[in-house]
């Protein structure tokens, strides 16, 4: 398609919005119906025109982007399989190693709590010998009390890499879909469209309000 042709084209489709606006801001007398039928003829017109000047450099583009984008994905494909296989073994890594770690603070916790409880009881000991007049006992059960040290429970750090790093994604799956609340459920726009299209608007869905647009149509064969 040689450039003039393209600009003659353009030119042609870059008039009609002025072109349409002089007919008025409405329809009032058949006159004027007749030349807004007219003006939307000559649209579909050059609509065709314009589809097939740009149709075959489309699939032309299309057909030299899809066997590009297959080369890409056959050099991309060895790369995204090492890749996975990588980032499963990191993952499986970095989940055992936060085990680790919470493993160790259950433990830090658990030592911390049976410390108490034993400070607990050596202090009911020292009471109960301070009540029965053994005053240096007593004294002597509260100071190991004081003395205990907190208990000691390595918690491993969290490791650290180079340009890599975890974090705890979630995601879901549906076991029931009948006990999931409603505010969670999305209507299903694709087929009520489809219903209400189908009995032509006459069914009564709850909810739904039928809308009734008048859609302009060419006929093919109008402007052939």
């Amino acid at each position: 398609m040689m450039n003039q042709e393209l600009q003659q084209l353009e030119k042609r489709a870059g008039d009609l919005p002025a072109q349409v606006r002089s007919l008025g801001p409405k329809i009032q007398d058949q006159a004027t119906l007749e030349r807004v039928n007219k003006a939307k003829l000559y649209i579909r017109e050059l609509r065709n025109e314009v589809r097939k000047v740009f149709e075959p450099m489309k699939k032309k583009a299309y057909a030299a982007y899809k066997e590009i984008l297959n080369q890409y994905k056959k050099v991309e494909a060895p790369i995204i399989e090492a890749e996975k296989y990588c980032d499963r073994l990191l993952a499986e890594w970095f989940a055992e190693q936060r085990r680790i770690r919470e493993e160790a603070e259950r433990k830090r916790l658990e030592a911390i709590r049976k410390q108490k409880e034993e400070e607990e009881r050596k202090l009911r000991e020292a009471l109960e010998a301070e009540n029965a007049g053994k005053k240096e006992e007593a004294e002597k059960i509260i100071n190991q009390v004081i003395e205990t040290k907190p208990p000691e429970v390595k918690n491993p750090e969290k490791p650290k890499l180079k340009g890599v790093y975890s974090r705890i994604d979630y995601d879901f799956e549906i076991v029931d879909v009948t006990k999931i609340p409603r505010e969670y459920m999305i209507p299903d726009e694709t087929l009520i469209r489809k219903v209400i299209r189908a009995s032509k608007g006459k069914v009564v869905i709850p909810g739904i309000k039928v809308i009734a647009k008048e859609i302009v149509v060419t006929r093919t064969e109008a402007y052939r």
